[in-house]
């Protein structure tokens, strides 16, 4: 079980410091961008100098494609993205509003409660050990 645990642990820490590379990122990219079209952008994504950044509309691709060529320029002279190739966009399909249910929380079992417990001895981060033994003691 330690094992498995200690696996997880670096991939989920692999993946919180690409989370932390990307939101840095994010603010340079929107320091770099006009002041009306920053809100709308987004850093989806950056793979081998391909910087993916998400919009809200098409109106807003059209605004950052016309700046993608200053942006690409000012990002390569950055000391942490100077392997920049390409910068890419794509329009954020919207999302639905989920529709609200009105039902009773689902409860655990003993044996499921009995499982997180022990799962949380195993767990090295703190705050990941303090959510497991939280979610054992929801009734």
């Amino acid at each position: 079980m330690q094992h498995i645990l200690d696996n997880q642990n670096n991939q989920l820490q692999s993946i919180i410091s690409k989370s932390k590379r990307l939101a840095c990122l994010d603010q340079q990219v929107k320091k770099n961008l006009l002041a009306d079209l920053a809100p709308h952008c987004t850093v989806a994504n950056l793979q081998a100098g391909h910087l993916v950044i998400a919009v809200d509309s098409a109106v807003w691709a059209t605004h950052l494609r016309y700046q993608i060529p200053e942006l690409l320029q000012k990002l390569r002279t950055d000391e942490q993205v100077p392997q920049l190739i390409t910068i890419r966009c794509y329009v954020k399909q919207a999302v639905p509003e989920a529709k609200k249910r009105s039902r009773e929380p689902l409860k655990l079992s003993q044996q499921s409660i009995d499982n997180i417990i022990s799962t949380a001895g195993y767990v090295k981060d703190e705050a990941l050990q303090q959510a497991l033994l939280r979610l054992a003691k929801q009734k």
